[in-house]
């Protein structure tokens, strides 16, 4: 298999290797196994004088290999153009050089400004770009702070789906996802009580009311004291003082710590002016007058001081942040009762279909129950979408049109299943069409799901899937997890792509792009289920990944390097 290479081009002082070094756990954690080659590196003697490995070059040797539990080298003489180096290296999905500018391959410039240097090779000969400032080009431009986008970046590029010509219309899932976010807003800010806006982002910056602690507070039960007064204080020679004062959390400490005096507290209590230190109440005798101190201690130990964990006027949580247990009970602390947020998405569900019955009714001949909704409903709730209702239409014109008019007036997103095939009872082009709606696509070049549909309404998105619960879930994980990662602000829910090995086989070929279902483990590995037809659901039982097939690829061998979307 052909390896993709890329050149990271910069002059000296930019921080290519610095850059690399943090780009490659990036890299690995998605799965891809990458390999470095580091070009003209100033005349760096590769082999170290008199060693074993010099002593057989000299003698004639050339190359010279060495072998050992630690490691691989192979030493040879003469300069070696870019492919002669690439001929040396197996078993990766990634080669990154350091230099070769004038080789054709793809160009990643690295830019920084503070260096002084241009860019080492001219932005139209790049495919990306990594800089501290934004550039006049026409290539993506990645933050040259933060390695993780252009992470994201290579792990698409590898295995990419080849463009092959729309059938019966379609697009592919590429256009068709970049269509369906042209047609996408984000949500308008909201202020939700705490409890509420768990599992939102942030709209704004949310800056501190307070500083926290609001005050110098006790990390221990002990007592506070003036640690030049405890100096030299040990077992054999304890320091006495005079107990002037005792406090329990929630107390204000109005009486001062001076010379010889000691205020006897708790965990949490405010720190009374003038004492710096805090004695372990395990380092006393626990007196109650008086105190003998047993253990000395530097000024400001055993000290937590007033703002250590934010200041007032700081950003408390950042905008864009998504609000977890943990950030919720920052806003807490600061005082907040509500927050600014990006709101859950509302999303209707309209399940379509004579033979389709609701779960707990007597099963009539010819009908199935519906499992969509299920699905669908579970999936987005996961995804932290809110569920506003959902119907069971039988296929009637009017009354999936009137459902649809329904649903439109209160959701941000509107889902149906069912009836979007081109047979005679497939009636969700022309209800759709009926209530004013724009079709955007009506075709996806992806199996399963080909027959999928987008529509627009007053803003409001109608995603049209297949009746089949495979072929329905694909292309819901595939068009609506990046519309709700814009919908919410929340990037996080947004698919993410990596590189698996193929645990085991499959079978079939696969003339048009496939997604699979799977099972990823720890180690890399991706089991493939046999049961991969459109109308199976239980094989799809603990798979967390799709894996994409791009077109045109012949069956599956074990040990093959596949492309994965985690689910």
């Amino acid at each position: 298999m052909k390896i993709p290479v890329f050149t990271l081009a910069a002059y000296s002082g930019v921080g290519k290797t610095t850059y690399l070094e943090k780009l490659i756990p990036c890299l690995n954690a998605a799965g891809v196994r990458v390999a470095v080659i580091k070009h003209d590196c100033h005349g760096i003697a590769l082999d170290a004088d008199g060693k074993d490995t010099d002593r057989l070059a000299r003698a004639g040797a050339d190359p010279v290999a060495i072998a050992s539990k630690a490691g691989f080298a192979c030493f040879r003489s003469g300069e070696l153009d870019l492919a002669a180096c690439l001929s040396y290296i197996r078993d990766v999905d990634l080669i990154l050089t350091e230099g070769f500018k004038q080789e054709a391959c793809p160009k990643i410039a690295l830019y920084r400004k503070a260096s002084g240097q241009p860019l080492a090779v001219e932005p139209a000969r790049c495919a990306a770009i990594v800089t501290d400032t934004p550039l006049e080009a026409d290539c993506p431009q990645f933050p040259l702070d933060d390695p993780q986008p252009l992470a994201d970046y290579l792990v698409n590029a590898l295995h990419a789906a080849p463009k092959t010509a729309p059938r019966k219309g379609g697009l592919s899932v590429e256009d068709a996802a970049a269509l369906a976010l042209k047609h996408t807003r984000t949500l308008e800010e909201v202020m939700l009580p705490l409890p509420r806006a768990l599992g939102c982002a942030a709209a704004r910056d949310v800056f501190a009311p307070v500083m926290q602690p609001p005050f110098a507070r006790s990390p221990l039960d002990g007592y506070a004291v003036r640690a030049a007064d405890i100096a030299g204080a040990s077992a054999d020679t304890p320091v006495t003082l005079t107990v002037v004062d005792r406090i329990v959390a929630g107390d204000n400490a109005a009486v001062p710590v001076e010379a010889g005096q000691a205020v006897r507290l708790m965990t949490g209590c405010m720190i009374p002016p003038g004492a710096d230190h805090i004695v372990r109440q395990e380092d006393t005798n626990l007196g109650g007058k008086t105190v003998k101190i047993f253990r000395s201690g530097a000024a400001y130990t055993n000290y937590c001081h007033a703002g250590e964990d934010y200041r007032q006027g700081e950003v408390l949580l950042p905008a864009g942040v998504k609000l977890d247990a943990a950030a919720l009970a920052v806003a807490a602390g600061a005082g907040l009762t509500a927050l600014p947020v990006i709101p859950r998405a509302k999303v209707a569900l309209l399940a379509t279909g004579n033979e389709l019955q609701l779960p707990g009714e007597p099963l009539r001949p010819g009908c199935i129950y519906d499992s969509n909704t299920a699905y669908l409903t579970a999936r987005l709730t996961r995804l932290g979408a809110e569920v506003t209702e959902s119907r069971l239409m039988g296929d009637d014109r009017q009354g999936i049109a009137d459902a649809l008019r329904a649903c439109l007036g209160s959701a941000d997103i509107v889902i149906s299943t069912g009836g979007v095939s081109v047979g005679e009872m497939d009636l969700m082009e022309r209800a759709v069409l009926d209530v004013g709606a724009e079709i955007l696509f009506h075709g996806v070049d992806v199996k399963p799901g080909m027959p999928t549909m987008l529509s627009v309404k007053d803003g409001t998105l109608i995603l049209s899937l297949s009746g089949n619960p495979f072929a329905a879930a694909v292309p819901f994980e595939l068009l609506l997890r990046p519309v709700l990662a814009k919908l919410c602000a929340d990037p996080s829910l947004d698919l993410r792509c990596e590189m698996a090995t193929a645990a085991n086989g499959f079978g079939k070929a696969s003339p048009t792009r496939r997604f699979l279902r799977g099972v990823v483990d720890e180690a890399g590995l991706v089991h493939i289920p046999a049961a991969q037809a459109n109308g199976q659901m239980r094989s799809m039982i603990g798979c967390n990944c799709l894996i994409d097939i791009p077109g045109g690829s012949g069956e599956i061998r074990p040990g093959e390097r596949l492309r994965i979307l985690r689910l």
